[in-house]
């Protein structure tokens, strides 16, 4: 699949605030043995382990020293500050040494114990080289007594961190719009718009798929309840993985020509937030290859079956088109490439996907069952004929009561003729399509079967 390349500068819909700075130290004055402002009633870290540094210092003459060794995660918080609910607020400091450290806030909020989820890990080894760390906490709680919260790990006998140069203020960021996944995604606008387009929102999830450049999350099994968060994934992102995601809404229409309809995403990531892993997946969805199609499916696992593979995948593209009596799909590489027999039937599940064409992304090989096909569980018999054909082809049905429905799929999956037999023998004029292979689907009630059918001049 070829790489795609996003080219949108996007402008956040808030006009930026002014930076309020809430706490800030440059860990210059110390008291009993302790850095002013920091060592508040979160901190769970040794106080022995907080050591003033007099040598390895970013600004001014001192630092703090955190001695970790191989201590298990520690928090080490400042004392109580005041926040509002609904806003970001950013952690800026510098950090030198060999360890791990993240952070967190504690605004007494009703979940978690009060702590708001902590950030990704950051992995500092170098006693040489200062290091600025920049991560984004939301507050959920108004409060006067906020901690905010720096917790670090040691990773081997020899570990320590430095810190100095403090900085806690109101994020530059808007505050974000809280929204679940079908609040971005369910409209009624007849240019299927997002309600949320050009907001910066905070939603949640599972991880249901993962591309080198984009990933996909769900937050329930229906529809308008799945989205492509189209930013890298970080290397340890993994379906089941439970997710925040604060970034951008926008509605892709293309890079050089401009699509039929537009693809909801989320952009410009400003924060990842991996809680927990092994969640399950939300339950696929079982629709026919035409409902899949749909708006409200968008991003959403899906489960089509009784697919039949009309073409080997493309060398450019690696898509394969697939259909049955009751609509095609192409199937897409951008998750995982499989290689399916030409002919041969599959019930797959993926996820619901849309980049100028329809389509579903498989995103293993367990996505794939493989299945006995239409002609294996026929009924009554069906004779096309003649085949090939040069346009003029008769269908004869040995039960001559029914009403019968003929489709004709072409091999990109497109449905390029269907007509009502309503008797037991009929000659259909094929004429006007082009010559080539197509697969003829013949269904009613006690029938179902498609036929390979060749068109040739």
């Amino acid at each position: 699949m070829r790489p795609l390349v996003l080219l949108l500068c996007t402008v956040l819909a808030s006009v930026e605030l002014e930076a309020q700075i809430i706490f800030q130290s440059d860990l210059e004055s110390w008291t009993n043995g302790l850095p002013n402002g920091m060592v508040g009633t979160q901190t769970d870290l040794p106080t022995e382990l907080i050591v003033e540094e007099t040598e390895l210092v970013h600004g001014g003459s001192k630092a703090m020293r955190l001695s970790l060794g191989q201590i298990d995660e520690k928090r080490l918080s400042t004392g109580p500050l005041s926040v509002e609910a609904g806003r970001l607020y950013d952690i800026r400091f510098w950090l030198l040494g060999k360890g791990r450290l993240r952070t967190s806030v504690f605004d007494g909020r009703a979940e978690a114990s009060g702590f708001s989820p902590y950030n990704t890990a950051v992995i500092v080894n170098s006693n040489i080289e200062w290091q600025q760390v920049t991560q984004t906490v939301y507050v959920t709680n108004t409060t006067s007594s906020a901690e905010f919260i720096f917790a670090v790990e040691g990773t081997s006998s020899i570990a320590y961190l430095v810190m100095d140069d403090i900085t806690i203020s109101r994020s530059s960021l808007p505050d974000p719009i809280i929204a679940t996944i079908a609040e971005i995604q369910t409209t009624t606008s007849p240019f299927e718009y997002s309600p949320l387009n050009f907001q910066f929102v905070r939603t949640n999830g599972i991880v249901t798929g993962v591309a080198t450049n984009s990933y996909f999350i769900q937050d329930g099994s229906g529809p308008w309840n799945g989205i492509q968060v189209f930013y890298p994934p970080p290397a340890t992102l993994a379906i089941g993985d439970s997710v925040t995601v604060m970034a951008n809404v926008t509605e892709f229409a293309g890079y050089e020509l401009p699509w039929e309809r537009t693809l909801t995403q989320l952009i410009v990531v400003q924060q990842l937030l991996v809680h927990s892993s092994g969640h399950p997946e939300p339950a696929p969805v079982s629709l026919t290859a035409e409902q899949a199609t749909e708006e409200q499916w968008e991003g959403v696992l899906v489960r089509i079956q009784d697919l039949e593979c009309l073409n080997a995948p493309e060398p450019d593209n690696y898509e394969w088109g697939a259909a049955n009596w009751q609509g095609n799909t192409l199937v897409d590489d951008l998750l995982y490439l499989y290689s399916p027999t030409v002919g041969n039937y599959y019930t797959i599940t993926g996820i619901a996907h849309y980049d100028g064409v329809r389509k579903i992304l498989l995103r293993s090989a367990t996505d794939v069952e493989v299945g006995v096909g239409v002609e294996e569980f026929e009924t009554p018999d069906v004779r096309v004929y003649p085949n090939p054909t040069s346009g003029i082809v008769t269908i004869e049905l040995s039960d001559r009561r029914e009403v019968t429905t003929f489709s004709l799929v072409d091999l990109n999956g497109r449905e390029v003729s269907q007509q009502v037999l309503r008797n037991g023998k009929q000659t259909l004029d094929l004429r006007e399509l082009a010559t080539g292979f197509y697969t003829a689907f013949i269904r009613s009630d006690h029938i179902n079967r498609s036929v390979h059918l060749v068109l040739a001049r």
